[in-house]
């Protein structure tokens, strides 16, 4: 009705409804700030700003396929701005930015994280690969035990496969005579990778993959064709683009500072938030609701 609320009435009231709620989270925040600040480390508020317009991108063409229109619909069905969204994130982001900053300043990049690394990327072989691959999907799932399956069930399993492996066999035949594997990726791959004409990119991690993929792909050069290769639910036949050996030693520094310099994953915060937490002995006095 036009009434003023003062924010200081407003204030007593949150911290009565949710002040002990908050309190460890409050607790959490000024823990990483007093750490970050004896560490040395700044924090203005234009990179908090930048690190929240950057995550309402990657949120909005992740979520929203890259439609702002539809995220901020999105907030406003839920009686959010865009101005109150950005300044609550502000406060969110501003102590995780603080702990990423601690922890990688903490951060040990041992001999064995990089080659944990180099096997995830490159496998024991230590080859790496750019393809591209048409996946067929068998549409009737594996049972989880032969036992239950009925004659009728075995019978329309077996005739799922003998489906799929013929309609593999088709699309080799089809790119022996010439057609673009490309072209045939777009139409027949079950994979997300297909609307890129089932070029893999960086979504080819050795690590990954089954034996029985990277055990076929060894012994192929560039510009081979695999013969279709059966693994869990599906066939593949992939296209080789290029490959080439990676030792260890020659990508060994390059992993050491990619790694020095990636953003801490949500477990990793999690574990030092716990850590930095229970350093701090605190709790909530009477006078704070007086």
């Amino acid at each position: 009705d036009g009434v003023p609320v003062r924010r200081g009435e407003y204030s007593m009231w949150l911290m009565h409804y949710q002040g002990e709620t908050m309190a460890p989270l409050f607790v959490e925040g000024w823990a990483a700030e007093s750490e970050f600040r004896k560490s040395g480390g700044t924090l203005n508020d234009e990179r908090v700003l930048q690190r929240v317009l950057s995550d309402i991108e990657l949120r909005t063409e992740h979520f929203y396929q890259g439609e702002r229109e539809r995220w901020l619909a999105n907030l406003a069905e839920s009686g959010i701005t865009e101005e109150s969204f950005i300044r609550s994130e502000k406060v969110r982001l501003r102590s995780i930015i603080m702990l990423e900053d601690l922890l990688m300043s903490q951060r040990e990049i041992t001999p064995r994280l990089v080659r944990g690394k180099w096997l995830e990327r490159y496998g024991e072989n230590g080859r790496s690969f750019d393809l591209r691959a048409i996946r067929l999907v068998n549409p009737m799932p594996a049972p989880g035990d032969s036992r239950a399956m009925t004659e009728e069930m075995r019978e329309r399993y077996a005739e799922s496969w003998r489906l799929l492996r013929e309609q593999a066999e088709q699309i080799i035949e089809r790119l022996d005579n010439g057609e673009d594997f490309a072209a045939l990726a777009e139409r027949f791959s079950g994979d997300p990778s297909a609307e890129r004409g089932g070029l893999l990119g960086d979504d080819f991690l050795a690590a990954e993959w089954p034996t029985e993929i990277i055990e076929a792909l060894l012994p192929l050069g560039v510009g081979d064709v695999s013969e279709p290769i059966e693994s869990n639910s599906s066939i593949w036949v992939f296209e080789v683009l290029d490959t080439k050996e990676v030792p260890l030693e020659s990508v060994a520094e390059s992993i050491r500072k990619e790694l020095e310099a990636a953003r801490p994953t949500e477990t990793e915060l999690a574990g030092f938030r716990n850590t930095s937490i229970q350093k701090v002995e605190w709790k909530v006095l009477p006078g704070m609701f007086e």
